[in-house]
């Protein structure tokens, strides 16, 4: 099952890249190549700090009702969210930045 999950994410994977060579052109592949190799590269850390996120809470705190359960996921969730995005900024991805500034605008404009 697990497979079967990875492979549909392949083949979408495809999809979208055929999609996007077809209304951009070529010339747009090396820069989405660096975005996915930046991207991958920062998710590497993300995944370490979410894993020890997830044992440390794991440790300190018994995991035996669904709110300890739940909780932990939402810390190890969040902590790899901040990762992720911080390393995206400090690696300077235009997209990480728009998003950034953006959702920043959504909330000031909210509050």
């Amino acid at each position: 099952l697990a497979m079967a999950f990875s492979l549909t994410t392949f083949v979408q994977l495809c999809c979208l890249w055929i999609g996007l060579r077809r209304r951009v052109g070529r010339e747009s592949q090396e820069a989405f190549l660096r975005m996915l190799g930046v991207s991958f590269a920062a998710c590497i850390p993300a995944l370490m700090v979410g894993y020890g996120l997830r044992q440390l809470v794991g440790t300190v705190f018994p995991l035996e009702t669904f709110i300890q359960v739940a909780l932990q996921f939402a810390g190890a969730s969040l902590g790899m969210g901040v990762t992720y995005l911080a390393l995206l900024w400090f690696l300077r991805v235009e997209e990480a930045r728009t998003l950034l500034t953006r959702g920043w605008e959504t909330v000031r404009r909210v509050l």
